[in-house]
């Protein structure tokens, strides 16, 4: 029992020196006795214990007020690496982007390419190409218009991703945990995140992507975290009866276009109530958030008070939400409680 409580309190100890040194980047061991607490010589051992491991490095001399200069200790940010590889739609056009981020959130890597056609060989010529450049590739995510349970594909816009095949087929090749999130949930995720540090931030959020060419997907922000339902089929509004073909709307016709965005919205206001909706989509104008408002209040009898932002910057928000749930994994799975949120300022 005395060994295996040893052993807990050095890996909890150890935790917190490696905490302070990825938040700091760079530190002597006197400055990271002083922000943990514990002794010179427990950081001394842990400290030259991640040198050997490859997880710190050696940096600069340090020069003190009249003593003998200090070692500072770096942490070594591609001691590890995620591949994050996804796939959106932009002027009725499948854009496929890959790309390689370190432990400090950089993207040391970065690939695109343009399909009509998106298979498992598409994902797997862009990752051997990474793996052949980058090393230490610890986890793979993909952000696909789709849900996944258990491993399995059970819904996307590309056929043939569907199945059992794609999730085992990843972590066999290439031998490492395969992360698997819906391109709707990870755009409004990334929303949230942008947004967190900000007053009066949105806890509870519905981001609606239209990607023109396959039926449009919601991504839906409880409290600061991702709702995905049971079976995570929590936003495919596709099936709602509403009479609405999603893959024949003529996105130019604003007037039809408007009808059935308010009728939409409407039934989301109902059963979500949401502080904030955003709506994703190439064709959408400034213009467009003012008068939706407006006329889904009226259809809600001005009893509810719609907040509503159209954006252009699907991309941006898709992948970095995707970054901060792969980099999340890709921690946890390396050290246990550690999260992305100690280095993302």
């Amino acid at each position: 029992m005395k060994t295996a409580n040893a052993h807990l309190m050095k890996e909890i100890n150890k935790r917190l020196v490696r905490k302070n040194l990825l938040k700091k980047k760079s530190a002597t061991k006197k400055r990271l006795t002083s922000l943990t607490n514990l002794s010179a010589m427990t950081v001394a051992s842990i400290v030259e214990e991640l040198v050997k491991s490859g997880e710190v490095y050696q940096g600069e001399m340090i020069p003190s007020n009249g003593g003998r200069p200090a070692v500072e200790y770096c942490y070594n940010g591609d001691f590890s690496h995620a591949a994050i590889i996804y796939g959106y739609q932009k002027n009725n056009s499948n854009h496929i982007l890959l790309k390689v981020f370190n432990l400090f959130g950089k993207c040391v890597y970065k690939k695109k390419k343009y399909l009509s056609e998106v298979t498992i060989e598409h994902f797997d010529d862009l990752l051997k190409e990474a793996f052949n450049s980058i090393d230490n590739i610890a986890m793979i995510g993909f952000g696909l218009p789709g849900e996944e349970e258990e491993g399995t594909i059970t819904i996307n816009d590309y056929p043939a991703l569907i199945g059992k095949n794609f999730m085992q087929y990843f972590q066999t090749q290439y031998q490492v945990p395969v992360i698997f999130e819906n391109d709707a949930n990870a755009a409004a995720f990334g929303y949230y995140k942008s947004r967190q540090k900000l007053k009066n931030n949105a806890d509870t959020i519905v981001g609606l992507y239209f990607p023109r060419l396959y039926v449009p997907g919601m991504g839906l922000i409880i409290k600061g975290e991702i709702y995905r339902g049971q079976q995570n089929f929590a936003g495919e509004f596709g099936h709602l009866p509403l009479d609405i073909n999603w893959e024949d709307l003529n996105y130019q016709n604003k007037e039809k276009l408007y009808a059935v965005f308010v009728k939409l919205l409407s039934v989301i206001c109902c059963l979500l109530a949401p502080e904030k909706i955003v709506l994703y989509g190439d064709f959408f104008s400034s213009q467009d958030s003012s008068k939706l408002k407006k006329l889904t209040e009226q259809t809600l009898n001005n009893d509810f008070i719609v907040n509503i932002e159209v954006s252009t910057n699907f991309a941006v928000d898709y992948e970095n939400g995707l970054k901060k749930i792969i980099l999340d994994n890709l921690f946890n799975h390396l050290f246990g409680e550690l999260n992305y949120n100690l280095i993302n300022f």
